[in-house]
């Protein structure tokens, strides 16, 4: 290019030479060679102007080219680095699932037995122990709340309302066949010894005083001034059975000797004896001291009546025959 340049720049300077000579026919044709190269300088200018166009347009597309191959590398960049994060994280995921599905499997076996250790195995003892003891303690608790209902009953029987009394005197009677303590026996016998209590209530008492053997019952069933009392009396007369024969005679025998219808007395005693202890009747039957007071009006009500006794009560005649009372009843005059 810069040679073409210097070989126009040459060629001009001849022109501008040889035009201060006289121009040839030739010199025509150098000026059109000239005017040729002219044109031909002005259209290469031209194209290097376009070409140096061209190589910055060239130039800004590579530019462009790299800016964009940049971009794209970033962000295969960051779309690898997103990758391998994820890929980190899914194996954070994957041992952490890992981690769980053990805990979760050791749970699954373990729970069971955790809670059957735990859970079910003391629940099923306190269950069987419960069972074992149920009774025991439903017994307990029975006893403890009757025991605080018979307070509460002889308390009403302290008091004056004859409402609660009749109450108490129901639930005593109703509850007799569990059984008094000595406390609750004494509480009876304090009934009996105040005097304060009806005839009804008196006789009540005597018969839940009755209810077993006790030194209370022993101290009021001896008493010949309480066997007065008729209501107390029948409760002395099922009681004596049980407690023995010998521990009334003194008293009874004395009751008896003192007693204006001694022959009604003395069968009702036997009656009642008879009733709940066969033996002790026999017992009675043999009982000199007992038999031995019974006065000839009495012997000789028995010697009539005898048969008709004997029958009514069940008692073998044999048996009875072969008794101090029948040897004591044959001695009685007509």
């Amino acid at each position: 290019m810069k040679k073409i340049i210097a070989v126009s720049l040459i060629l001009l300077s001849t022109n501008i030479t040889y035009s201060k000579e006289e121009k040839t026919e030739s010199d025509k044709k150098i000026d059109d060679l000239i005017e040729q190269v002219a044109v031909l300088n002005s259209k290469m200018l031209q194209f290097k102007d376009s070409l140096e166009k061209k190589n910055l347009y060239t130039k800004e597309l590579i530019d462009k080219h790299k800016w964009k191959n940049e971009v794209l590398e970033q962000r295969i960049q960051q779309a690898s680095d997103t990758i391998a994060n994820q890929n980190s994280l899914f194996d954070g995921f994957g041992i952490l699932y890992a981690i769980i599905t053990i805990v979760m499997t050791l749970i699954a076996i373990g729970l069971p037995i955790v809670t059957y250790q735990f859970g079910v195995k003391p629940s099923k003892n306190a269950l069987k122990e419960l069972e074992n003891n149920l009774d025991n303690k439903v017994e307990i608790y029975l006893k403890k709340s009757r025991s605080n209902q018979v307070k509460k009953s002889i308390k009403h029987l302290k008091g004056d309302n004859d409402e609660l009394k009749g109450q108490a005197i129901s639930f005593l009677s109703l509850t007799q066949h569990e059984g008094f303590s000595d406390e609750e026996m004494f509480e009876f016998y304090q009934l009996i010894e105040s005097n304060k209590l009806t005839e009804t209530y008196v006789g009540s008492v005597a018969h839940l005083l009755s209810s077993r053997v006790n030194d209370f019952a022993n101290k009021i069933f001896s008493n010949k001034e309480q066997l007065k009392n008729n209501s107390i009396k029948s409760s002395a007369y099922q009681y004596i059975p049980k407690a023995g024969l010998s521990k009334f005679i003194k008293p009874l025998t004395v009751f008896l000797r003192d007693n204006n219808n001694q022959y009604g007395e003395f069968w009702t005693l036997v009656t009642f004896t008879h009733m709940y202890s066969k033996s002790v009747c026999n017992e009675l039957f043999e009982s000199k001291e007992l038999i031995d007071i019974l006065n000839p009006e009495t012997l000789l009500t028995l010697k009539i009546g005898l048969k008709p006794l004997l029958e009514n009560l069940n008692i073998d005649e044999e048996i009875f025959n072969k008794t101090y009372l029948f040897r004591k009843i044959e001695t009685a005059a007509p």
